[in-house]
């Protein structure tokens, strides 16, 4: 393969093949039509992909991100086994009726042009992962609806002037949800926080990134040990790095929440940035992000386990923050293990607030709910990963239950917590 034009890099065990800076899709790609599973054209210059694309018969995702298609190309409805297709930043305007094949489940479209999605979306009823943020939507078709098995979806940044129908909020799978950064979400007042220059601090280690960000140990110029979190452009996945900071500052202090201490405005390349607490050292990411296979699914180490007074007291902490959060008419809207710090005893920090949205009392019960089915997911996780407890079984069943308006609040989830532990 190494002859091919752009050619990158082949991993034969993921049959991921990488191209880049492609002007276009070289014919000689039909030489491994039943080898190649994943096509990543990421950073090239293509307008369209070719019409013998689907004699890949064993293409199961094909990431065309930072190019210049100006529509969904077409041509993958024709793909037959596609499970992912990513096109974030390109120039796609045009998402025209049966241009994605039905076995479709993880669609990214983040940071387009978009206006509108097509009807014939809500025949794409193997969708779970949905990536919208950073378009100029105001609506979604109401035949989305019937794609129940969404768990994840972000439609920040766009342009609703009001809040989604209620069927979004409805969905019955639905956990991961943010729609931070429209019209209708600006108008709440956060405050302000203290600005810093980035040249004010000892920029230490890379603690830890992510696809939108990187986060470093530093000193601040009074001498306290803190972490900055500079994002890596103006537009995240989750959506505009500004919400992020505002739902920190309305969520305000919290024993169970990572505080944020201050703004950046001057990072290098004129990036963004957030001063937040450090975190003592004997915290660790409870799990790790989802992988390409496991979706909207957090990742852990085939050796995780938890013992039952780890798994209450992880799931006590982050009750408790919930709770907070509720209350001050904040979703997380991305309530994962991999944005849970936990120390070995089990207390938990919860933090990213990128993907948090703020609400009033009119759909907070939805909002709410949402939370909680990311939270009885997360239950689920960790009881795979412990000794049987039978009531928790049970509650985090109550957390899963399809109808949002059955699930419990977090403070009677807090509530059932307490007395399991009493």
């Amino acid at each position: 393969m190494q002859s091919l034009p752009f050619f990158h890099s082949y991993d034969p065990v993921q049959k991921w093949l990488r191209l880049r800076g492609a002007s276009y899709l070289p014919e000689e790609l039909l030489a491994c039509r039943d080898e190649i599973e994943v096509l990543d054209v990421n950073d090239g210059t293509l307008t369209e992909l070719p019409d013998w694309l689907p004699e890949l018969s064993r293409l199961r995702i094909v990431f065309g991100s930072n190019n210049l298609f100006e529509e969904v190309p077409p041509v993958l409805a024709e793909c037959s086994n596609l499970y992912m297709a990513g096109f974030k930043s390109c120039r796609i305007s045009t998402f025209a009726e049966d241009s994605l094949p039905k076995s479709l489940v993880w669609l990214v479209l983040t940071d387009n042009t978009l206006k509108e999605l097509p009807h014939s979306i809500g025949e794409l009823s193997h969708l779970k992962k949905v990536s919208l943020a950073g378009n100029q939507l105001f609506y979604l078709p109401e035949e989305m609806q019937l794609c129940t098995e969404i768990e994840f979806l972000r439609l920040s940044a766009n342009a609703f002037t009001q809040e989604p129908a209620e069927w979004v909020f409805s969905l019955p799978k639905l956990a991961w949800y943010g729609d931070a950064g429209n019209p209708f979400s600006d108008v709440r007042d956060a405050g302000s926080v203290q600005e810093y220059s980035w040249d004010a601090f000892r920029v230490g280690e890379l603690l830890g990134e992510s696809p939108s960000s990187e986060v470093f140990a530093a000193v601040s110029p009074s001498g306290e040990q803190v972490a900055l979190k500079l994002y890596r452009g103006e537009l995240t996945s989750d959506g505009f790095p500004r919400d992020d900071m505002r739902a920190a500052l309305v969520a305000g202090r919290h024993a169970q929440l990572i505080q944020l201490l201050g703004r950046v405005t001057d990072g290098p390349d004129g990036r963004q940035g957030l001063v937040l607490e450090r975190v003592p050292d004997s915290f660790t990411a409870l799990g790790l992000p989802p992988s390409l296979s496991t979706n909207s699914r957090d990742v852990y180490p085939d050796s995780a386990t938890f013992s039952s007074s780890v798994v209450t007291r992880v799931l006590q902490s982050v009750a408790e923050a919930a709770v907070h959060l509720h209350s001050r008419g904040v979703s997380h809207g991305d309530l994962y293990a991999h944005n849970i710090l936990v120390d070995p005893q089990g207390t938990a920090r919860l933090g990213d607030f990128g993907a948090a949205s703020l609400y009033d009392g009119s759909s907070g019960s939805f909002r709410e709910a949402l939370d909680v089915r990311a939270f009885g997911y997360l239950m689920e996780e960790l009881l795979q990963r412990s000794s049987s407890m039978a009531k928790l079984s049970e509650l985090k069943d109550a957390c899963l239950v399809e109808d949002g308006s059955a699930r419990p609040s977090f403070y009677e989830i807090l509530g059932a917590l307490e007395e399991f532990t009493g």
